[in-house]
């Protein structure tokens, strides 16, 4: 199973969304919903569980249904854009170098209370991802992770509001080196021959 798959019948009908495959629904029943999720499934849900989430779905604000011209668009809110990411877990795996750089990489957000839903759900994804959070709204990790950050802040539209810095040294870092298990980094300095 790869990593991101969601699991549950909700996380389907989230990623069958998100994806485009609820387009062209004349109604957003259980008859007509089912089928369009085989591809997002292992088995077939039960009538009685795909309704309870198509309801749950509709009831939290995670889908939004328009018709237009005789069919039915179903897309994702903003709400449950975060929601799905939550569900897969964020687990992103951040590659390990074979050796520290020696720079840290430092995370710090100021996301609206409006979109507190987003804020809670970067703040998981910064866990996952293996980042330590230093106070407030700042974190520190000390590899390479700007691809796997663009990734969550672009999913949950949240690049306005955070910033990515790069540094070499700051008051305090020692503790981090033990908490992460680096050593300082070798420099390289040779000596010149006369």
């Amino acid at each position: 199973m790869a990593r991101n798959r969601p699991v549950g019948l909700l996380a389907a009908l989230l990623k069958a969304t998100d994806a485009g495959a609820l387009s062209g629904l004349t109604t957003f029943t259980v008859e007509e919903v089912a089928p369009k999720l085989k591809s997002f499934l292992p088995t077939e849900p039960a009538g009685r569980q795909l309704s309870q989430s198509l309801w749950y779905a509709k009831r939290k604000g995670f889908l939004a249904t328009q018709e237009r011209q005789g069919s039915l668009s179903v897309t994702l809110t903003y709400k449950g854009r975060e929601h799905l990411l939550k569900l897969q877990r964020l687990g992103l795996a951040v590659p390990k170098p074979a050796e520290w750089d020696g720079k840290w990489r430092l995370v710090t957000f100021d996301i609206p209370e409006k979109r507190r839903y987003a804020r809670d759900t970067f703040r998981l994804a910064l866990k996952r991802m293996g980042f330590l959070k230093l106070e407030g709204s700042l974190w520190v990790y000390p590899d390479e992770c700007r691809d796997e950050l663009a990734l969550v802040t672009e999913a949950l539209l949240l690049k306005p509001h955070v910033r990515y810095f790069l540094v070499e040294s700051f008051d305090g870092e020692e503790a981090l080196r033990a908490h992460f298990g680096l050593s300082r980094p070798s420099t390289t300095e040779t000596a010149s021959a006369d």
